[in-house]
């Protein structure tokens, strides 16, 4: 399932990129927004994909070039979230991300 894939062992990073091209999505926990800054190549095209704890699609912000991205979380609920960041379909990270209220 989804859920299980997603849920794979995060590798834990020593700093707050999660490669040279997206940092980490912050802050997290959260309550209101996350952000997140980006450097992408000219041919490049990138998409944050958010899941529910169940594995349901929440959100789905595509983006290029470089600069910052910022989510609204004030209306998702309490919990366990995972997130991808895939660059030209590629995933190139996976994270959690928690909600408090």
């Amino acid at each position: 399932s989804l859920v299980q894939q997603l849920s794979v062992v995060f590798k834990k990073e020593n700093n707050n990129t999660l490669n040279d091209k997206v940092s980490k999505l912050y802050p997290n926990p959260s309550s209101s927004a996350i952000t997140f800054t980006h450097s992408l190549g000219n041919n490049e095209s990138a998409t944050c994909t958010i899941y529910d704890a169940s594995g349901r699609l929440v959100n789905s912000i595509s983006f290029n070039g470089s600069g910052t991205q910022t989510i609204d979380v004030a209306n998702y609920s309490s919990g366990l979230y995972y997130y991808t960041i895939s660059v030209n379909t590629t995933i190139i990270a996976r994270s959690k991300l928690v909600i408090i209220k």
